[in-house]
C-alpha cells in the first residue's frame, strides 16, 4: 500500500469540510446519549463527503446511522453512569470512539476507492489513559508550583499582624502574580502538547495502521480540478479542524 496516497485520500476525506466537522464535534459532546446522534452523525458525514473530492474523484459516505447505533447503543447507556464512577470512563469512551472511527473509515468512498478498518474496540483506550496520567501529573506539578510560590511570597511579606493579612498582601505582589501566571501558562501549553501527541498524532497513526484500501487502482488516473485555496483559507481550516470527531 502506498502510504502517501492513503494519507492523501484520508486527509481529503477529513479536511475539505471543516465546518461540518466542527458541528459533528459539538453534536457528539451534547447528544451521545441519544439514539438520534447516530443518524445525525451519518447525515453530517454524508454532507462532508458530498463536498469532498480527491482531484476528479468525488467523495461519498455510505455508512448509516443504524449501522452505528447497533454497535454503540449499549456503550451510550454505560457512558453517563460512568461519569459518577470515573474509573470505567476511559475504557467505555475509548471503546466508543474506536467503534466510531471504524464506522467512519468503513463508510468513506473516494470515487471507486473504498476503505476498511480493523480497529478493535480496545485499541484507543491506552491513549486516553496516557492523557489522564499526564494530566494528573501536570496538576500535581501545578499545585506544587502554586504552593511554593505562595510559601515564598508569604515568608517574604512583612508588616501584617495576622496570617490572613499577610496572605492578602502576598497575593497583591506583582512578582507573585507573574510567577503564578507563568506556572499556569507552562502547564496549559504542556497539556496542549500532550493532547496533540496522544489524541491527534498517535490516534491517527493507530487508525491509519488498521486501514486496508480496496481498488486503489481507481485513483491511478486522477486529475486535478477545482481552485487552489489561499494561505488564509488553509490557516482557518487548520485552526478549526477537530480531527474527525
Amino acid at each position: 500500500m502506498d502510504d502517501d496516497r492513503l494519507s492523501g485520500l484520508l486527509r481529503g476525506a477529513d479536511d475539505n469540510a471543516v465546518f461540518a466537522g466542527q458541528v459533528v464535534s459539538g453534536e457528539s459532546a451534547a447528544g451521545e446519549n441519544e439514539s438520534a446522534a447516530a443518524w445525525a452523525k451519518a447525515a453530517l458525514e454524508r454532507y462532508k463527503m458530498r463536498h469532498t473530492a480527491y482531484g476528479s474523484l468525488q467523495g461519498r459516505f455510505e455508512a448509516t446511522g443504524w449501522g452505528l447505533f447497533k454497535q454503540v447503543w449499549w456503550l451510550w447507556l454505560l457512558l453517563w453512569p460512568s461519569f459518577f464512577i470515573l474509573i470505567p470512563l476511559p475504557f467505555i469512551y475509548g471503546a466508543l470512539k474506536a467503534i466510531e472511527w471504524r464506522w467512519w473509515v468503513n463508510g468513506i468512498r473516494i470515487g471507486g476507492v473504498s476503505f476498511e478498518s480493523s480497529l478493535a474496540g480496545g485499541d484507543l483506550i491506552g491513549l486516553y489513559w496516557k492523557v489522564i496520567g499526564w494530566t494528573v501529573l501536570l496538576m500535581i506539578i501545578l499545585s506544587a508550583w502554586f504552593g511554593g510560590v505562595f510559601a515564598i511570597a508569604l515568608a517574604t511579606t512583612g508588616g501584617a499582624e495576622s496570617t490572613e493579612q499577610k496572605a492578602i498582601l502576598a497575593f497583591q505582589k506583582l512578582p507573585t502574580l507573574i510567577a503564578l501566571g507563568f506556572g499556569y501558562i507552562v502547564v496549559a501549553l504542556a497539556a496542549g502538547v500532550i493532547v496533540r501527541i496522544y489524541l491527534t498524532r498517535d490516534l491517527w497513526q493507530r487508525v491509519a495502521d488498521t486501514v486496508t484500501v480496496h481498488n486503489l487502482a481507481a485513483a491511478d488516473d486522477v486529475t486535478a480540478q477545482g481552485h487552489l485555496v489561499s494561505a488564509l483559507g488553509e490557516g482557518f481550516a487548520d485552526s478549526l479542524d477537530v480531527v474527525g470527531f
